[in-house]
């Protein structure tokens, strides 16, 4: 069994309910440390993954696993990360900063070379990762469907970049999730507690262990707490309401921690 369990990652990772690290953690019963932090890209979370293993000394003996991010997000540390996921709907980042720095090839170099360096440096350390999203299908690189808001991001050198550097990043799971949102009833669409545990028993799990599912103890109390959000939630709600309620659900499952950004 693994010493410590590290996680890393963006809003999928630690968010204001719990994730696949929160039900590993507690399915293993082992001492947890969340180093994921809402709108990461993935510059701060092979960041944050650097830090953690200076700090704590992670060795092999520790279960490492790191959920990589949106590409087309840009990480500064700015008296700490200032992220704020998709650059094309950020508070940080405005729009004349969009047009002037952003570009999909510069998102297929700094993202692939994080990936593929990450992984040639740090591989007997990473025991799982995953993604919730790329932006091609590497068996299709005329695949132009990136963004949306950008129709003309593209350039002569797109499918070059793909080949030098894209093509070359390590094969990383994408779960395929059915989102129930909280039976239909929350206004966000951040996977909900059922989602988390698919992933774990899906992807994370079949990974880790040859003979391996969640606890019977461990699933009756994420479906206890899903029925809760679920009762409390309505999609009339505003983000603050959400909250709100979201922290009243965690304090009755001693989750009060649940939502703190990491690294900020």
């Amino acid at each position: 069994m693994y010493n410590r369990f590290f996680s890393f990652g963006c809003s999928w990772t630690n968010w204001f309910w719990p994730t696949w690290a929160d039900i590993i953690a507690k399915d293993l019963s082992i001492e947890h440390q969340n180093w994921g932090s809402w709108g990461s890209g993935n510059q701060a979370i092979q960041s944050r993954f650097v830090e953690a293993k200076n700090q704590h000394n992670i060795s092999s003996n520790d279960l490492v696993i790191v959920q990589w991010s949106g590409w087309n997000r840009e990480d500064r540390y700015i008296d700490g990360w200032k992220s704020g996921g998709n650059i094309f709907n950020n508070t940080f980042y405005d729009k004349k900063f969009v047009r002037k720095y952003w570009s999909l090839d510069n998102d297929l170099i700094k993202n692939s070379v994080i990936l593929q360096t990450t992984n040639d440096a740090y591989s007997k350390l990473i025991n799982y990762q995953f993604s919730f999203d790329f932006p091609f299908d590497i068996i299709n690189e005329e695949n132009n469907n990136y963004d949306l808001a950008n129709k003309n991001n593209v350039t002569d050198t797109t499918l070059s970049l793909i080949r030098t550097y894209y093509r070359n990043i390590p094969e990383i799971d994408v779960p395929k999730i059915n989102n129930s949102r909280f039976k239909m009833n929350c206004m966000d669409t951040h996977p909900d507690v059922l989602s988390h545990i698919d992933i774990v028993e899906k992807y994370i799990y079949p990974k880790l262990f040859e003979k391996r599912t969640i606890k019977d103890e461990t699933r009756e109390f994420f479906y206890n707490y899903y029925d809760d959000m679920s009762a409390i939630l309505s999609l009339k709600d505003s983000w603050n309401d959400m909250h709100r309620k979201a922290y009243k659900i965690n304090a009755k499952y001693n989750y009060s921690h649940l939502g703190e950004l990491r690294g900020v």
